[in-house]
């Protein structure tokens, strides 16, 4: 389809079409022509630079996906090993003091709170290691709903815009992805909560 253009005659300006006469029958000029060409080169280019700033966008995206994933995957880790290295060593402070002479006192309940809490924060971190995989599950599928919908508008020449399975999925995958974040919160609250009391319980009176 020929592009629309102004093309003015006089006091009034009208839209002709590129490569036609304008309206009173007479051939465009040079002049009108070379800004018809300098119009198309100008189009061409700004299609050509958005194509790449939006090439440039999805892969600045993705980047960021990747380290998102691997920040998260790495955080986890870490506090896995956080409320499981202070189990342990809670553990062995323990067995080691009740070896010795008398003349250490603990604070039983702080003790086995901080216990409980630790507990709480491996928990919670493998917790949030399966709503983590429950929302990448449910972001799957909704990106499959999605090319079936695609197979769908290609087989019947007709666009489906039927997305509630994609936005049923998406919401899923949101709400996995939140309870995820506020396992990994309680774990991080429950190490350090911990941490207070297994000091508080292991001091010499």
């Amino acid at each position: 389809m020929p592009l629309l253009i102004p093309f003015v005659t006089g006091p009034e300006q009208k839209i002709v079409r590129i490569g036609l006469y304008p309206p009173n029958g007479a051939p465009a000029s040079n002049l009108t022509c070379r800004k018809v060409r300098d119009m198309q080169l100008s189009m061409a280019t700004l299609e050509t630079r958005t194509l790449e700033d939006l090439g440039a966008s999805r892969a600045d995206a993705a980047e960021r996906v990747r380290q998102q994933h691997s920040l998260s995957e790495k955080g986890l880790g870490a506090l896995m090993v956080a409320n499981g290295g202070a189990l342990i060593g809670l553990f062995t402070f323990v067995g080691n003091a009740t070896g010795k002479a008398g003349s250490l006192h603990f604070n039983l309940p702080m003790i086995w709170a901080a216990f409980w809490l630790f507990c709480v924060g491996i928990g919670m971190t493998l917790a949030s290691y399966l709503m983590a995989f429950l929302s990448q599950d449910r972001f799957y599928f909704q990106s499959m709903h999605e090319v079936e919908r695609l197979r769908r508008t290609l087989a019947a020449d007709i666009v489906d815009r039927d997305t509630a399975k994609e936005e049923l999925a998406n919401q899923q995958g949101m709400n996995f992805y939140k309870c995820a974040i506020i396992c990994a919160g309680i774990a991080i609250v429950s190490f350090m909560i911990g941490c207070g009391l297994a000091l508080g319980g292991v001091l010499p009176a």
